[in-house]
Order: C-alpha cells, then structure tokens, then sequence
C-alpha cells in the first residue's frame, strides 16, 4: 500500500465515522477550502520492523511496514466551550473504534490499538490564515511485508 493510499483510507475511515465531518485531506493542506470540520493526514515516519507497538513481534521472521501517522482533526473555532466538548466527543468516538477494529473496516492489514490523543495547541491558525480549533491522533498502521 502507497503512502497515499494509506492516508486517503484513513480520511475514508475518519469520515465514515464522524458524520459531521465535511471535509478531508490525505496531506496537510495549505488552503482549507472545503469547509469545517475537517481531517486531515500526514505520514510522519515509515521503516521496516520486525516489531509493532500494541502487537509486538508479528512471529517468526515476520516484517512490517510500520507507518506512524497524524491524523488532525478540526472544528470552527468558536463558540470555544461548546467545540472543546465536540472535539472531546469526537477523540473519544475515535479511540473507541480502534480499540474496537484493528484493520479499520478492512482497510488495513494491521492497525495499533496504541494511539496518543493531542489536544494542543488547540487553536491552530493555517498557512491560509483561517482559524480553527483541533486534536491530533497519533496512530501506526502496517502492511506484513515478508514472513520467511
């Protein structure tokens, strides 16, 4: 699976889920044109491993293509109290689905079932000069690559 495919199945996946999500991006975008709230992915890290975090080794001799990912996920940034909570709700909805589907509808080959939720900064201002409100989804994703 390419880096693109990847990122696209990971908007599919988060736009599946959250209804009110409008918009998605399989890159960071520099403009954001499709409306509120969005997702958006990037690929932080790739390497080739022979251990996964949340799986551990994959068995004898078994490969993974580790991908570590970033998946942002924004809302208009006022009322504050009231989008802090959504932002909440919608973090939680998506912890709750990977601890519960760990190949994302069938998306993947394996998905970790460790992620880190980051709320900061909160505020984010793009390169475009819109203004939004967010979280970031820390998540791995792999392909078994080889087992001799």
């Amino acid at each position: 699976m390419s880096d693109d495919e990847l990122a696209d199945g990971l908007v599919a996946w988060a736009r599946a889920e959250l209804d009110e999500v409008v918009a998605g991006y399989g890159h960071p975008p520099k403009r954001h044109t499709q409306g509120l709230p969005e997702v958006a992915v990037g690929i932080v890290r790739r390497s080739v491993t022979d251990t996964m975090p949340g799986v551990g080794r994959g068995g004898q001799q078994t490969m993974f293509d580790l991908r570590s990912c970033e998946m942002v996920v924004a809302v208009t940034p006022e009322p504050a109290a009231e989008r802090v909570g959504q932002l909440r709700d919608m973090a939680g909805r998506r912890l709750v689905a990977l601890r519960g589907d760990r190949t994302l509808g069938g998306r993947f080959q394996v998905v970790s079932p460790l992620c880190e939720v980051d709320y900061e900064p909160g505020e984010i201002q793009a390169d475009d000069g819109s203004e939004m409100r967010g979280f970031t989804l820390n998540l791995s994703v792999a392909d078994v690559v080889a087992a001799f």
